[in-house]
């Protein structure tokens, strides 16, 4: 099996941005901007991805999450819904112009 890589720099990992110092704060901020992501994305499309496509139960994904309610885990997806009803109605606006 392969070790998986992560590209956020270890003393990063799983900490709540409140917890970060200064200099660690403005260390993601340049990672989110070379790299157009952060470990929360990918945390969000991990979820988004096993409930919406794969069809995985919440109660899996919670625990894979290591959360504790699953009240938790549906913020990471209803992020997602936002956003898709966003790009939405952005995209009927650009229609609506364009005739």
């Amino acid at each position: 099996m392969s070790e998986i890589v992560h590209p956020l720099p270890e003393h990063l990992h799983n900490r709540k941005v409140s917890e970060l110092t200064k200099e660690e704060k403005q260390e993601r901020k340049e990672f989110k901007k070379k790299y157009h992501f952060t470990s929360h994305d990918l945390r969000r499309t991990f979820a988004t991805i096993n409930r919406n496509v794969r069809k995985v139960d919440l109660e899996l994904i919670r625990d894979a999450m290591g959360h504790t309610d699953v009240a938790i885990t549906q913020r990471y997806l209803r992020e997602k819904e936002k956003d898709s009803r966003r790009r939405f109605r952005e995209q009927v606006r650009n229609n609506n112009n364009s005739t």
